[in-house]
């Protein structure tokens, strides 16, 4: 048994309930700084991974390297399916509960036009900034992409980690990734649980 991870598991789920203490009014703040805050790093890893030698490279791979005959692949729709209800929460209440806060005359359209368009903007700069610190790596290491890019896994908790040990400076641009990516993943948590929270409350006030 981890207890490790079972700590760490409890810390999170702490931040969650005070965060969620006085419902969508501190939901509101917190999100302030897990929803921005992970722009302004994924940006500055942008920044800074374009910049290094061989991003081109890896940039080229990402967006102009597709292997087109995975569309033919059922398998393919059916990830692109997933990661796009689990990435814009589809069906799974947060949604739903904050648009239920909105006046009744609100743009609900133009929310989904934002939030489209913000969601897409993230993922292509996130695999940009990836993509771009992993060809500066495989050029140092005199290895083709390819090899290096494994599962999304792997990618992202080993290859991005490796990645990063050859910059310079390799701690602080560590922390800011993993400091993003467990913004990101508090955010869907605060979203989720208030979801729920808020149902309860309606049920049972």
């Amino acid at each position: 048994y981890n207890f490790q991870f079972a700590a760490f598991l409890f810390a999170c789920w702490c931040l969650v309930a005070v965060g969620l203490i006085k419902g969508v009014q501190s939901m509101g703040k917190v999100a302030l700084v897990t929803t921005f805050l992970p722009y302004v790093i994924v940006t500055v890893l942008f920044v800074r991974g374009i910049t290094l030698e061989g991003a081109g490279a890896g940039i080229e791979f990402f967006l102009t390297n597709p292997d087109w005959s995975k569309l033919s692949d059922h398998k393919t729709w059916l990830a692109a399916l997933s990661q796009s209800t689990f990435s814009l929460t589809i069906g799974c209440g947060p949604m739903i509960m904050m648009s239920s806060y909105n006046k009744r005359n609100h743009n609900n359209y133009r929310d989904c036009v934002i939030i489209l368009c913000a969601d897409t903007f993230m993922s292509v700069l996130g695999g940009t900034t990836v993509f771009a610190i992993l060809g500066s790596m495989a050029l140092k290491m005199g290895k083709p992409i390819s090899e290096i890019v494994e599962s999304p896994l792997t990618l992202t908790f080993i290859s991005y980690t490796e990645a990063t040990s050859h910059m310079p400076w390799p701690t602080l641009w560590a922390l800011l990734f993993f400091s993003m990516m467990f913004m990101i993943g508090m955010s869907s948590m605060f979203g989720l649980v208030e979801g729920f929270a808020t149902c309860i409350v309606d049920e049972y006030p």
